[in-house]
């Protein structure tokens, strides 16, 4: 008897879009859309070129597009990069399919 493991993978791409901030000295060089498995860490990231920005709604954008597996969740944060470094990550964004919520307490011996 042979054991099978599937794997199941939701593979979808994903557009992100944000706003360009004022200029700063110095100026962004790049951005970086950065996404992991957990919250608050953020290991693959690619370089955004700001230089590819658009015009959507008046607003100055940039965009980036990601194939993702949305099978389990996914974090994503950007970090915009310049002369002197990179700068705190963005707020987090979430997708994928969530967790299972854990039960503690009474709630887990009903």
């Amino acid at each position: 008897m042979a054991l099978i493991m599937a794997i199941a993978l939701l593979l979808v791409n994903v557009k992100v879009w944000w706003e360009i901030p004022p200029a700063s000295s110095p100026p962004v060089s790049s951005y970086r859309l950065c996404t992991g498995p957990t919250s608050g860490q953020h290991p693959s990231c690619v370089d955004i070129d700001p230089g590819t920005s658009e015009v959507i709604a008046g607003n100055q954008v940039l965009s980036a597009t990601r194939q993702l597996d949305l099978s389990s969740p996914v974090y994503l944060a950007l970090r915009a990069v310049n002369s002197m470094g990179e700068s705190a990550e963005s707020s987090e964004l979430t997708l994928g399919k969530p967790a299972a919520p854990i039960l503690s307490g009474a709630a887990a011996s009903m």
